[in-house]
């Protein structure tokens, strides 16, 4: 019941703030926006610290080390059985454990982090995109996911925010922000992409030329998808690049196929489905959006995903491309469809529901890597 109400009220007060950020009333609006965030992240932070696997492998440990040791020996002391945390994760929790000792406290913080840079990317972009349905997808496709990814979550949202720097060509600020994201979470450094796709966008050069360079990233990702073992082979045991900390993720193993598995191969496949709808009859005046860009970050978490069904933890990569592709594509949609008022309700209901139907599975049912909580009868029956 506690997810419930936070799923409602988040949403809501966003709703309302973005309402009185149209009237003017500033002041007002960051209320509600500080509501809309403060609820998810009390309620992130006050969970039982075994909800999520991350905060016994990552915050745990780190905060012992952090209180037991002095900053010098802590940097460089392993954290857990992986050893390896990247430093700007070891500063922020090592800031947090000397301000409490608690747990939860620097998952409240950390929570709190991400949804923080969500929200600031919604407002930066309000323009262009409904804050409100960004907090939906927020809250039903990353908020529970984003109990064992604390750091990568943290990461994404900063690379996130950083794009509205980047699209207005402040590359400095871009810079410090994608700098940081990769100190939270080395994986980071794979937005680079984003970065070159957003730039092409952006550039004076002609359609055609923008399709031709689209065309050939496409093609790229097809024969990466078809084809990565084997460049993983010959960059590992010709061209010996990687440290020896990253090996284990070139080690190829086909993981157990699971439900949750099928279900977010579905769920990736709907959305290119309505990327596609969007990129044929969507109003490209009224869409501030290029449609394409929307389509290969979607098409670029799919790649990954597939990968992953040869070596574990690859998905994870392609969440930088998903959640900017739908925060992107669904809350744009009231721009490219203003003309049709019954499609723009269809698509984005649609949506909500698909979202909704992939978290009760995910999460309440499936239980993934031990997120959910709370269990009633009927859930226990149904897992």
């Amino acid at each position: 019941m506690v997810y419930i109400i936070c799923f409602i009220l988040t949403p809501l007060f966003t709703y309302l703030a973005d309402k009185q950020f149209e009237k003017g009333n500033k002041i007002n609006g960051l209320l509600f926006m500080f509501l809309a965030l403060l609820i998810p992240s009390l309620v992130a932070g006050f969970r039982a610290t075994n909800v999520g696997r991350d905060s016994g492998a990552y915050v745990t440990p780190a905060i012992n080390n952090a209180l037991s040791m002095d900053f010098k020996t802590y940097m460089q002391s392993p954290i857990n059985f992986d050893g390896y945390l990247e430093a700007g994760y070891r500063i922020l929790i090592y800031g947090l454990a000397h301000i409490s000792s608690s747990t939860n406290f620097s998952m409240f913080i950390l929570q709190f982090l991400t949804i923080l840079f969500v929200s600031l990317f919604a407002y930066k972009n309000r323009n262009k995109m409904n804050m409100t349905f960004v907090m939906i997808i927020y809250m039903l496709l990353w908020y529970c996911m984003s109990f064992t990814f604390m750091r990568q979550s943290l990461a994404i949202a900063i690379i996130l925010y950083s794009t509205t720097f980047f699209e207005k060509k402040q590359f400095f600020k871009t810079l410090l922000l994608y700098l940081l994201a990769i100190s939270i979470h080395i994986v980071s450094v794979v937005s680079i992409i984003i970065y070159g796709l957003m730039f092409i966008s952006q550039s004076n050069l002609s359609i055609k030329k923008k399709k031709i360079i689209y065309f050939l990233y496409f093609v790229l990702l097809v024969i990466s998808t078809l084809c990565f073992e084997q460049i993983v082979y010959f960059f590992t045991n010709i061209i010996s690049i990687l440290p020896d900390k990253y090996y284990a993720y070139t080690q190829f193993y086909s993981p157990k196929q699971t439900y949750s598995q099928l279900s977010d191969l579905t769920l990736r496949i709907f959305f290119i489905i309505a990327a596609l709808f969007y990129m044929k009859f969507a109003n490209k005046e009224k869409s501030k959006i290029d449609s394409s860009i929307i389509l290969l970050l979607l098409l670029t978490d799919l790649a990954l995903f597939l990968i992953s069904y040869k070596i574990v933890n690859v998905s994870r990569i392609g969440f930088y491309y998903l959640y900017l592709g739908l925060f992107y594509l669904i809350p744009n949609v009231s721009n490219a469809f203003t003309d049709c008022k019954k499609t723009r309700f269809l698509i984005s209901i649609l949506c909500i529901i698909v979202m909704l139907g992939w978290w009760t599975w995910k999460f309440p049912i499936r239980n993934w890597c031990e997120t959910f909580p709370y269990h009633s009868d009927i859930i226990k029956f149904l897992q």
